[in-house]
């Protein structure tokens, strides 16, 4: 079997969280160049790199945020997705289906997991510049 070249970029803005990644992964039998942990804000991503890949986010479910806060973040995430990370693939966790509705993307995919006690939704979408269908076929 071919191995396929994979590169992982992982960010949070928590340091702790950024802490407890680097650990996690210094117990895994990896090459350290295919993985690099950032602390870098979602919101001031960007891809860095030019081939499509996958973005994996597990944002707050809103458990300690105000409704309309998590509506707003929720929607701001699937605006981010949409005009900075054309041609790849998101999947986000969330417990909140309504915050997950507040996306503003079709998921393609639809999975129940549980994340700890949570019953959660796990959410995949295919991210397009434009709209996804031409005028002759609304």
């Amino acid at each position: 079997n071919e191995e396929i070249p994979t590169k992982i970029f992982a960010s949070d803005n928590n340091p702790d969280a950024i802490s407890q990644t680097k650990y996690a992964l210094s117990q895994l039998d990896l090459p350290s160049h295919d993985v690099s942990v950032d602390l870098i804000d979602f919101f001031l991503s960007e891809p860095n790199t030019t081939e499509a890949g996958v973005v994996v986010l597990n944002p707050p479910y809103g458990e300690r945020m105000e409704p309309e806060d998590i509506d707003e973040m929720y929607a701001a995430i699937g605006d981010r997705l949409k005009f900075n990370w054309p041609g790849f693939k998101a999947w986000i966790i969330s417990s909140n289906y309504f915050a997950l509705k507040r996306i503003g993307l079709r998921p393609n995919h639809r999975h129940k997991v549980h994340n700890g006690p949570l019953e959660c939704r796990w959410n995949g979408y295919d991210l397009y510049a434009g709209s996804r269908f031409s005028e002759q076929e609304k």
